[in-house]
């Protein structure tokens, strides 16, 4: 028992160095790399009010709300979409995430100040488990894009 105890404790080892090895050197590195992406990188519960673990600062930008505010769970992102869009964006996510399939969305902000953008999301289900799913994906402004779609459509 103790001879396999012992071969047990040189596996776990060699398996920590292995994934040691395979993990990132330079995790400032990716972080600077996130934070120079032209949108915002998230990981959130599945669930309504869409509680972020981690959201990247390009947010602030975005939204006018601190990285900050979204982490210490003062504010939710349910909270910032708009109230028009809000079911819509529920039921085609909860669509998505019972196909298993990667989803994207379009739909509507509230910034802090007030003004109205449009936003695309692209993510994926990363963790399935008891306590919820868990979702990891982008959101980019695609407000610019939407006026010049409308503008393009107004003048046909």
């Amino acid at each position: 028992a103790q001879a396999r105890s012992r071969r047990a404790a040189r596996r776990e080892r060699a398996g920590g160095a292995a994934c040691a090895a395979r993990r990132p050197v330079d995790v400032l590195g990716l972080t600077a790399l996130i934070e120079q992406l032209p949108g915002v990188v998230y990981r959130c519960g599945a669930q309504l009010p869409w509680r972020m673990q981690y959201i990247s600062e390009p947010v602030e930008a975005l939204t006018g709300h601190a990285s900050e505010e979204f982490l210490s769970g003062r504010l939710a992102w349910a909270d910032i979409v708009h109230p028009d869009d809000l079911v819509g964006i529920e039921a085609a996510l909860a669509a998505e995430i019972a196909l298993g399939e990667r989803f994207s969305l379009a739909y509507r902000i509230v910034r802090s100040d007030g003004e109205i953008r449009w936003v695309s999301e692209s993510g994926v289900v990363v963790e399935r488990g008891p306590q919820g799913n868990v979702l990891e994906g982008f959101i980019q402004d695609v407000t610019d894009a939407r006026r010049t779609e409308n503008a393009l459509r107004a003048g046909e």
